[in-house]
């Protein structure tokens, strides 16, 4: 995932202008890197182990402290005034949270942040459809839609296969 076109393009730019896309990449790597740390240290002798296994620690609760902060610029961000400033910064965050809890181990709710993008990028596409608008998903300057896109399709796939069965998501 971390290869994709909404990685290299549309989040890397957004770094640049929404402070909570930056903190969430920043959680995101430094989560990476204690769970890096933690598989290195197993493999390590005992001796070298506990030091890295510390170094994983911090790690870990830097990329928490800053996820939390991540988090409450997302609730920010979303709420503004602007429709379609508004429905990039929500898809952007659920992507992030998507990522971020995959890494936290937590597939119900990172399932749940992925489907929960899924629907309002659909909706936003039905109400303009309704609306008999013309639009255009570059309006949204995202790649992202592009993810979501593609989850359609991994969803359903998933959905044929029985996998989503066992984690509880409705």
């Amino acid at each position: 995932m971390l290869k994709s076109t909404a990685w290299t393009a549309s989040i890397s730019q957004a770094c640049h202008t929404e402070p909570f896309v930056l903190r969430a990449v920043v959680a995101i790597g430094a989560l990476s890197r204690s769970l890096k740390t933690a598989y290195g240290a197993s493999r390590e002798p005992s001796s070298i182990a506990a030091m890295s296994q510390r170094t994983a620690s911090q790690h870990r609760e830097f990329a928490l402290a800053t996820y939390d902060k991540a988090i409450v610029g997302m609730r920010q961000s979303v709420d503004s005034p602007d429709r379609t400033y508004s429905l990039r910064c929500a898809l952007i965050s659920y992507l992030l949270v998507n990522c971020m809890e995959w890494y936290l181990l937590n597939p119900n709710i990172a399932d749940y942040q992925a489907q929960s993008g899924y629907k309002l990028l659909h909706q936003w596409i039905a109400d303009n459809l309704a609306a008999n608008q013309a639009f255009d998903l570059r309006i949204l300057k995202l790649s992202t839609t592009t993810y979501f896109g593609s989850l359609d399709a991994k969803i359903y796939t998933m959905l044929v296969c029985g996998e989503l069965d066992d984690l509880n998501i409705n």
